[in-house]
């Protein structure tokens, strides 16, 4: 810890210049970091490279008092307290008990927790104590960029990928960024197609539909409208070309660890009819789709609506997490075929650095992917049973997956149900 901690007021602070540009850029909070009790977009493990200088990272964060080195990390949590050094020599072992301690804190209940740094000037001996919300969402925090743009890191993996694969195509054998990905992933597929790279066409801004629908009794998720499980070319965000007749091979490029199968409205505009306000009011839902979506995982009608009603509640919802014991094994795996398809190569950007991995869809890896196995468990109420939201859990060989039902708008009653996933 420095020596000397009082408060002070930064001389940075009266920059003309930076109060312009800080005002570009939001607050952090709880939410920044940590979203669903787990970290999110390895946003922690960006902070902390930068706080112990790692992988090329230096110690200097912009903050509502200008750029400021951090000292010490404090985290509360009712009565107890930790304490972590920038420039402990035991950091290695350290770190992930602090990214442990943020991730806990920032997912409890209740007023009793905090997080505060000490922080000062590189030149100067004061120092002074802040909160997490002092600090500016910058870019690598899921923020705005110069003039205020927000940086979606997925747009921008694409705009990169696309670049580097036309410098490829364009006949460069070397070079930085994903470069020597490209390169790879060409060599093996010049072989597979027995003719050379003739195109690259970005594709990730033609918005394909893949909506929810209600087909024979079972929800599954469409590709443009066709019900079919071969959809490279409704995935494909950029698509190599081969030979003279540009024979396609369908990239998906996804950014970030957790990754969206799909997205849908439950109210009937642009998808099935699943439940409705009225419906939950009354613990009774009464649409085909919805009452098929409750089979599926077997889920318990009263304790669905009780989700959503008598909120906000002052305790945890009796029995909230379920193993579910009736669920149609069938029906889940049919749905996540539809979501997972095959024909094209995933090119997953894990969200930090260039370390990326490739790895081809095809119907084995389909069938693999999507056979769940052990339990369906289902959390009425979200992971405390306090919430209004559903979240729904099971696994395969290949993915761990999460389902919640809730509202987007910040209202009550749900508006959409998700999948998302993490490779394991």
């Amino acid at each position: 810890m420095q020596a000397g901690c009082q408060e002070f007021e930064s001389p940075i602070l009266h920059s003309k210049y930076l109060k312009k540009s800080m005002a570009e850029f939001a607050n952090c909070d709880y939410n920044t970091f940590v979203r669903s009790n787990d970290e999110y977009d390895f946003r922690i493990d960006k902070f902390l490279d930068k706080m112990y200088e790692m992988n090329g990272q230096k110690n200097i964060f912009l903050t509502d008092f200008g750029l400021m080195a951090i000292y010490e990390v404090k985290i509360t949590k009712g009565r107890e307290t930790f304490v972590f050094d920038s420039d402990s020599r035991s950091y290695m072992t350290e770190r992930p008990l602090l990214k442990a301690r943020w991730i806990d804190v920032s997912s409890s209940r209740g007023s009793g927790k905090s997080i505060e740094f000490e922080v000062g000037l590189s030149d100067q001996p004061r120092t002074q104590t802040i909160p997490l919300k002092s600090f500016k969402k910058v870019d690598d925090f899921g923020g705005r960029g110069a003039g205020g743009r927000r940086v979606n890191m997925g747009n921008q993996f694409e705009e990169h990928w696309v670049a580097d694969s036309q410098k490829v195509l364009s006949g460069q054998t070397n070079g930085s960024r994903y470069v020597q990905k490209v390169i790879d992933l060409n060599d093996d597929l010049t072989k597979k197609m027995k003719s050379g790279l003739s195109g690259v066409v970005a594709e990730g801004g033609a918005n394909k539909s893949r909506p929810l629908v209600f087909s024979g009794n079972s929800l599954v998720v469409a590709a443009e409208g066709r019900l079919t499980e071969n959809m490279g070319s409704t995935l494909t965000d950029v698509t190599f070309q081969y030979g003279e007749k540009k024979d396609p091979v369908y990239l998906s490029l996804k950014y970030g660890s957790t990754l969206t199968f799909f997205n849908s409205g439950v109210g009937g505009r642009n998808g099935p009819l699943l439940f409705t306000p009225a419906m939950i009011k009354q613990y009774k839902i009464t649409s085909q789709a919805g009452k098929a979506f409750l089979d599926m995982f077997g889920m318990d009608e009263i304790k669905f609506c009780e989700s959503f009603n008598n909120y906000p509640r002052t305790k945890a919802i009796t029995n909230y997490a379920v193993s579910s014991t009736d669920f149609n094994k069938a029906s889940i795996e049919k749905l996540l075929r539809s979501g997972i398809g095959y024909g094209y190569y995933m090119v997953h950007h894990k969200g930090s650095g260039t370390k990326i991995d490739i790895y081809e869809i095809d119907r084995n890896y389909m069938r693999s992917a999507s056979t769940i196995s052990g339990p369906v468990t289902i959390y009425y109420g979200g992971k405390d049973g306090r919430g209004k939201r559903i979240d729904i859990e099971c696994e395969s060989a290949k993915y761990k997956f999460k389902f919640n039902i809730r509202n987007k708008q910040g209202g009550q009653y749900p508006t959409h149900v998700m999948c998302d996933y993490k490779k394991k």
